[in-house]
């Protein structure tokens, strides 16, 4: 579990993460990972990821957590150009490439390590006037913004169901529950590549965004997160989201980020003198 928040002028934003296990599986392959100021450089407020181990694969924990402990490897380099010199989509496109190649990096100089690989979802809230979150995917781990009210899911899932529906061959509606609704297409380690689905958000105060796996809302209805992240804080939501999915029965492992942006007079902390050495933040298994 983490919590944090960071201020601007005019408005506070918070952002918590959890991890749990589930009630059926013997160990969790989900990971996430936060990091905020002070820990990174000057073009980033915050970054945070939701990778879920590929199920029916061996090593997805390892899979999923090495690509979130090496998510803080590329945003932490300072030496790369800033953010104005550099389209916020094509950094975090080369932030995902990055952590595609790392992995098969991994599976060359370990065999055993081959067939391993993890869904990525990746978010970069840039310290630019105005403040934008950046919302890199693949595979089946969500994004949702809840604003005025309304939950929308902000990426296209990297799935076989999904691919049906685009082809006319599946109703959205029957989407959720089609029995082949877990087979992913894309998926970080695959020998096939990556395929990166990119959203830009300019955020609002009073935006609610989520990352998490399949395990929450293959358990959890949309109504029952929208109610949960309208009425919580970012902590308190996590929480009561997974408490959710586990009563829903829990059969998978379950993740969740939550970035709220509230309003109110705050002023902005960050400036480059007052950057200083900080921890990584970095969960799985509830652990801190």
């Amino acid at each position: 579990m983490k919590d944090g928040a960071i201020d601007l002028t005019g408005y506070q934003i918070k952002i918590s993460g959890m991890t749990d296990r589930g009630l059926a599986r013997p160990s969790n392959e989900d990971s996430f990972l936060l990091l905020q100021e002070p820990t990174l450089p000057d073009r980033y407020l915050a970054v945070a990821g939701v990778f879920d181990g590929v199920g029916g694969r061996a090593h997805g924990a390892v899979a999923s957590s090495s690509a979130a402990t090496r998510l803080a490897q590329p945003v932490g380099d300072s030496a790369l150009p800033p953010v104005s010199l550099r389209a916020p989509k094509a950094e975090l496109e080369e932030i995902m490439q990055q952590l595609q190649e790392r992995l098969k990096l991994d599976q060359l100089r370990d065999p055993t390590l081959r067939d391993m690989a993890t869904t990525a979802t990746v978010a970069l809230l840039h310290n630019a006037f105005p403040t934008s979150l950046w919302i890199g995917h693949v595979g089946d781990s969500p994004a949702f913004r809840l604003r005025h009210g309304q939950l929308q899911k902000l990426l296209r899932e990297d799935s076989l169901v999904y691919d049906m529906v685009d082809e006319g061959l599946l109703a959205p509606e029957d989407a959720a529950r089609h029995p082949k609704r877990h087979i992913i297409t894309h998926a970080l380690g695959s020998h096939r590549g990556i395929s990166l689905n990119i959203a830009a958000n300019a955020i609002e105060p009073g935006d609610c965004f989520m990352l998490c796996t399949d395990g929450l809302t293959n358990m959890v209805s949309e109504d029952t997160i929208r109610h949960i992240l309208e009425s919580e804080t970012p902590l308190s939501a996590c929480k009561k989201l997974i408490e959710a999915a586990n009563d829903a029965g829990g059969t998978d492992n379950v993740t969740a980020v939550v970035m709220r942006t509230i309003p109110g007079s705050h002023a902005k902390k960050r400036t480059a003198s007052s950057k200083r050495p900080g921890a990584q933040l970095f969960s799985r298994d509830g652990a801190g």
